[in-house]
């Protein structure tokens, strides 16, 4: 399924014309993103490919993001894959109450393709290995993309925004339902 987001009101981006992310789920639980971005590639910081480890703060550059709440239940994990191929994942008790940090056994694969016009970010990890959403079958879903010119500007871009300035935590921005796959 391919989800089409939308840049905030308040922000601007020159350089991007077309943020579109495909997202699967297998039966085994096995989440697959695909950021698809279209414009002036050249206008844009990305950050130079790296060892592939958890680190916090990647919002502050060019990040993609996901955010799973379970359909019944307030607590949600935000996920964040840089074009580095650095990651993180959080863990919040309810509205941006986080909790520890979660183990992360099998961190996720992040991959990165540059052709033309088109910036493709790929991650993909295993959420049976987080026992909240490991139990669930259905999950409110938002997916969301900081990202960051040349110029240092940024523009925060989403499946839908709330009113006020750019929140990925805030609830309305979790528009998107998700199953997992039924299994053949």
């Amino acid at each position: 399924m391919s989800l089409k987001l939308d840049c905030h009101p308040d922000s601007y981006c020159g350089a991007v014309d077309d943020i579109s992310v495909n997202i699967s789920l297998s039966p085994s639980k096995h989440l697959i993103l695909k950021y698809i971005i279209s414009g002036d590639i050249d206008g844009l910081n990305l950050p130079a490919h790296t060892q592939s480890i958890r680190t916090d703060d990647l919002w502050e550059e060019t990040c993609m993001e996901i955010f799973l709440k379970p359909a019944h239940g307030d607590q949600y994990f935000e996920m964040n894959f840089a074009p580095s191929s650095r990651w993180a994942v959080f863990q919040f008790e309810s509205y941006r109450k986080s909790m520890p940090h979660p183990d992360v056994p099998a961190p996720p694969v992040v991959r990165t393709h540059l052709e033309n016009a088109t910036f493709t970010l790929f991650a993909d990890i295993d959420l049976s290995q987080f026992q909240e959403l490991g139990a669930a079958t259905e999950f409110d879903i938002g997916l969301s993309a900081v990202i960051e010119e040349l110029s240092s500007r940024k523009s925060f871009w989403a499946l839908a925004h709330a009113e006020g300035a750019p929140d990925f935590h805030n609830k309305d921005c979790f528009i998107h339902q998700l199953q997992a796959a039924e299994a053949p």
